[in-house]
């Protein structure tokens, strides 16, 4: 799931008071992240058998000047040429020995085969992730169910419930869930329909998750159309966070057109319209969302705010309390006061901060960074390196992933870790 939270309000992020160090200015460097976009799952709480469809009236492509179709909507799961003949060259020996699901499944993770990385800064259609050998957990789940069916393998897409990471970028908070799938034999036609899940021996989970992360996660099947709409809804928040609203808008147009009862795209449609000023189309998109699931309160940040620009304050009020009723700590709310706290330089108040925020929402670069920051500048060396070797595991590409290890060497070189 993605939920999109505008905006990140009270956010205060300044310089230190005095002139930084040497060693202080680069380690506080800005780090340019790109797009921060997550892969989608179903709203939690929102997992019905047959939810009730959005509106066909929330879609207003006058708004927006009519825009096209987006040029990849239909590519999502498409093989490309190099694709059919890896299948071709490189595992044909493996398919004779092991068979297509095992074949598949060995190549995405042995270390002679395709070699995949993690790469949370763009969600790529199937052949973009083949051709670059990496993307995010969604990208990746639509290149391996585009090979198996290319092996006449059966897919079976599913949500996974996890703990909803959260990440932000510039004012947008992303809320995200994840996405796996099965892949096996096609199943006779007179096969149960309750042999295509994850007990029946044949058939092979894929996972891009860590093994530790695996333990307990609880699955559940949804459509090819859901996930389309997944790609085309994570789409529309990368062009948002761009602020590419217009664009923004075709892509989250197309979700609902794939999937019209996935929730979290009329979530993003709303912010659309919040971030294009059109408020009154903003207040309905949300308005419609909680009558269908009042305990969204991403939804309810939104419409409070939206609600509050129309100068509708009694309505905004009434959605804001129910909203702290349910979560009175908003995410990365510890983290601005962590960030205002450092703008005064007061470092260990800053750091018992960044401390709370992680009981929030968890580890993430951004915030294992300014902990490392603040560590440094309380002459804390050891509790300051683990924050920094901290922030290179959890980040979302491999470009991220070398600039913080660029401070980090920096940083011993001089001798100060």
């Amino acid at each position: 799931m993605i939920s999109l939270v505008l905006p990140v309000s009270g956010s205060v992020i300044g310089a230190s008071p005095r002139r930084a160090s040497a060693a202080e200015r680069q380690l506080s460097a800005p780090l340019w992240v790109g797009l921060l976009v997550l892969a989608l799952v179903l709203l939690p709480g929102c997992a019905v058998l047959a939810p009730t469809p959005a509106s066909p009236l929330l879609l207003q492509d006058a708004l927006f000047n009519h825009p096209p179709r987006p040029a990849e909507a239909d590519a999502a799961m498409t093989l490309d040429e190099p694709m059919r003949a890896y299948l071709r060259s490189n595992l044909a020996s493996g398919v004779h020995q092991k068979g297509k699901a095992r074949a598949l499944t060995d190549a995405l993770y042995v270390r002679d085969g395709l070699r995949l990385d993690y790469d949370a800064s763009v969600t790529r259609t199937a052949a973009q992730a083949f051709a670059a050998r990496s993307g995010n957990c969604l990208s990746l789940v639509l290149m391996t169910a585009a090979l198996a069916r290319e092996m006449g393998l059966e897919v079976t897409f599913q949500s996974a419930r996890l703990d909803d990471a959260f990440s932000r970028s510039g004012d947008l908070t992303l809320r995200s869930g994840h996405v796996n799938l099965l892949i096996g034999p096609r199943p006779p036609v007179l096969r149960w329909q309750t042999l295509h899940m994850a007990d029946d021996p044949s058939r092979l989970q894929v996972d891009f998750l860590p093994p530790d992360e695996l333990r307990g996660l609880r699955t559940q099947p949804i459509s090819e159309a859901t996930v389309l709409a997944m790609f085309m809804n994570n789409r529309a928040a990368e062009a948002l966070a761009a602020r590419r609203t217009t664009e923004a808008y075709a892509w989250v147009r197309e979700a609902l057109r794939s999937d019209a009862g996935f929730w979290p795209a009329v979530n993003t449609l709303g912010v659309v319209y919040q971030q294009g000023g059109h408020l009154a189309a903003a207040a309905t998109a949300f308005e419609q969302l909680l009558a269908q699931d009042s305990t969204q309160v991403a939804s309810m940040w939104n419409l409070a705010q939206v609600l509050q620009a129309q100068g509708r304050t009694a309505e905004a009020a009434r959605w804001t309390a129910q909203r702290l009723a349910l979560e009175p700590v908003p995410p990365f709310y510890y983290q601005q006061q962590a960030e205002a706290a450092m703008a005064r330089g007061a470092w260990a108040q800053a750091r018992e901060f960044f401390h709370s925020e992680q009981r929030i929402t968890g580890d993430s670069p951004e915030l294992q960074h300014g902990l490392a920051l603040a560590h440094y500048r309380l002459g804390e060396w050891g509790a300051a390196r683990q924050a920094l070797q901290q922030a290179i595991s959890t980040s979302l590409n491999a470009a991220q992933q070398a600039r913080y290890t660029g401070k980090l060497a920096w940083l011993r070189a001089q001798g100060q870790l």
